[in-house]
Parts: C-alpha cells; sequence; structure tokens
C-alpha cells in the first residue's frame, strides 16, 4: 500500500481509508460516527464540521485533513473561517500543528491566488494571516 502525501486533492477520505483493514473499523466508521454522531441535530453539520477540523489540526491528523476541510466546506464553512480557525487552533495546540495544516489546506481548497507582488516568487506565507498581524510582522522585519 503507498501513502498519498497529505493534501492531495485525491487523497482519499478517511472512510475510504477505514475500508483498507480491518473491516470492523469500516462497520464503525459507518454506524455510529455517520449514521448517530454525524446525523445527532444537536450540532449542525457546520458545527461538527468546525470541531473535527480544529479536533484534526490539534491531534495532527493529516490523513485526515483533506477529506474533512472538503466536508466542512460543503456544510457551508468557509475559507476565511477555515483560516481564521486554524490561525486560532494555532495558540492552543502550537503553531507547528497550524502551518501543518495550513500546508495542506493551500491545495486541498486552491481558491486563493498567491500574491506574488507583496512576498515575492515565494508567495504568501503557509499560513492564514490576521492583517493587523501581517503588518506588524512586516514591520518588525522592516525596521531590522
Amino acid at each position: 500500500m503507498t501513502t498519498q502525501p497529505a493534501g492531495r486533492l485525491d487523497a482519499p477520505s478517511p472512510r475510504e481509508m477505514a475500508r483498507a483493514f480491518p473491516p470492523a473499523l469500516t462497520d464503525r466508521v459507518e454506524d455510529p460516527l455517520y449514521s448517530q454522531v454525524w446525523a445527532d441535530l444537536t450540532l449542525s453539520p457546520r458545527d461538527r464540521g468546525s470541531a473535527t477540523i480544529a479536533a484534526a489540526v490539534a491531534l495532527h491528523r493529516p490523513e485526515e485533513l483533506p477529506a474533512q476541510l472538503r466536508r466542512a466546506v460543503a456544510n457551508g464553512v468557509t475559507r476565511a473561517e477555515l483560516g481564521a480557525l486554524i490561525t486560532q487552533i494555532a495558540f492552543y495546540a502550537g503553531f507547528p500543528a497550524a502551518i501543518s495544516a495550513s500546508a495542506i489546506a493551500a491545495p486541498t481548497l486552491p481558491d486563493r491566488p498567491r500574491q506574488t507582488a507583496r512576498y515575492g516568487a515565494v508567495g504568501p506565507p503557509p499560513y492564514p494571516l490576521d492583517p493587523t498581524i501581517a503588518f506588524a510582522c512586516s514591520a518588525q522585519q522592516e525596521s531590522r
């Protein structure tokens, strides 16, 4: 079995990965995860997706993240909200986890154009930044 790099657009879903081995795991993914947990109306699918993204980022589950990001967007979470969520998680789960998640989110949700004028050929940082933080960081670098 070959492993696909995290963040690939054709990466299998967690459900597909569970089918690989063992069969009992597939049964648990189908029931109770999808049939009961995701169907529970206490949380909206949008909120449940946000919580799942937070857990996947905090626990560094790169193999789960592409499918969960796509599911979150399908359930109404915007790219901007995902960026803010990943930024928020950085302060609680660590910046390496958030930076890794951003590196996976970029190719998984490729709507964001690269900004070569401001950042040069390298493009923007691989993680979402609040504009005020980005300004403060660039101002601090320019003063050096």
